[in-house]
C-alpha cells in the first residue's frame, strides 16, 4: 500500500513524464509489487542497478554493469558484435536495399528532410508550413 505521502505526489504530477520519474521511484523500492521478478529470475534475468545512472535494469548477462540507455552504454548499438564481414554505412544501406527490391517492382522514393513534431527542441507550426508551400 502507499503512504499518503507516495500518493501526494504522484497527484501532484502535472505531466506523463513527471509521473514516470515518480513512479521509478516507487517501483524501484518494491520491484515485487509492481513486475513479474519471479518470472524474470526463473527465465535467468538479474536485476541490476547502472553504475552510470542509477536507475535498476534486467540483463542475462552478470558481468553487464549499465543499463542499455545510449548515455550510459555510449551511444544508440543496433547490432553488437555484427557477423556480417561487409561493413556499410547507412546510406550504403539505403542503397543495397533500392538493388534487392527494385527489381522485385519496388520503387524508391527520393529521400526527403522531416521534421520530429513530438521534439521539443524544433518549432513547427501549420503556419510555417504553408509559407514555404
Amino acid at each position: 500500500m502507499l503512504s499518503d505521502q507516495l500518493i501526494n505526489q504522484l497527484k501532484d504530477c502535472k505531466t506523463d513524464k513527471e509521473l514516470k520519474v515518480v513512479f521509478k521511484k516507487i517501483a524501484s523500492k518494491s520491484p515485487d509489487d509492481y513486475f513479474p521478478t519471479q518470472e524474470l529470475k526463473k527465465l535467468g534475468y538479474l536485476r541490476k542497478h547502472c553504475e552510470c545512472c542509477g536507475n535498476y535494469f534486467w540483463t542475462v548477462l552478470n558481468e553487464r554493469e549499465v543499463c542499455g540507455d545510449p548515455a550510459c552504454s555510449g551511444g544508440f548499438q543496433v547490432v553488437i558484435d555484427n557477423p556480417s564481414k561487409i561493413k556499410l554505412s547507412f546510406i550504403e544501406v539505403w542503397k543495397k536495399i533500392v538493388e534487392i527490391l527494385e527489381p522485385r517492382g519496388y520503387t524508391p522514393i527520393k529521400r526527403y528532410p522531416c521534421v520530429a513534431r513530438w521534439n521539443p527542441t524544433s518549432e513547427f507550426t501549420i503556419a510555417s508550413y504553408l509559407t514555404r508551400i
